[in-house]
């Protein structure tokens, strides 16, 4: 299966299979292996595909106690990549910036397990109905 990786330093995108070979779109039959006469041309930096990260340079873990205010659970990190929260318990946890609000908040429901990955380099926070434990995984 085919993904998308974003080579950084050249700020290109490139179709590649699942052990980083180059392929090429060919039509209905979707994307082939590149062969060693055709050129891949990488596709515009303003495009909107999902990418796949080859590693990260560090991992932070916490747990934060989220209650019925807007709880910090993570502050802006200039190099971090995502933030993996889960949800310890049953209660539902709503996920936004400063001023969430169980209305405003995206859902991590209240499932013990239950966990969203949000991709961003800004504060997240989080108000629960009930006082709710969440872990947190940092990728940077």
């Amino acid at each position: 299966m085919p993904y998308l990786d974003r080579d950084t330093n050249a700020r290109a995108v490139f179709l590649v299979d699942l052990n980083g070979n180059p392929m090429v779109a060919s039509g209905a039959s979707g994307p082939q292996p590149a062969s060693s006469s055709q050129s891949v041309t990488p596709a515009s930096d303003s495009a909107s595909f999902p990418t796949v990260s080859r590693g990260s340079s560090g991992l932070s873990t916490s747990q934060v106690s989220v209650g019925a205010s807007a709880t910090q659970i993570v502050a802006a990190r200039a190099n971090r990549g995502s933030v993996k929260i889960t949800n310890l318990g049953t209660n539902d946890v709503y996920i936004g910036t400063s001023g969430v609000t169980v209305s405003t908040g995206d859902l991590l429901p209240g499932t013990k397990g239950a966990s969203i990955v949000v991709p961003t380099t800004a504060a997240l926070f989080g108000v629960a109905g009930t006082a709710q434990n969440v872990s947190v995984l940092e990728v940077f």
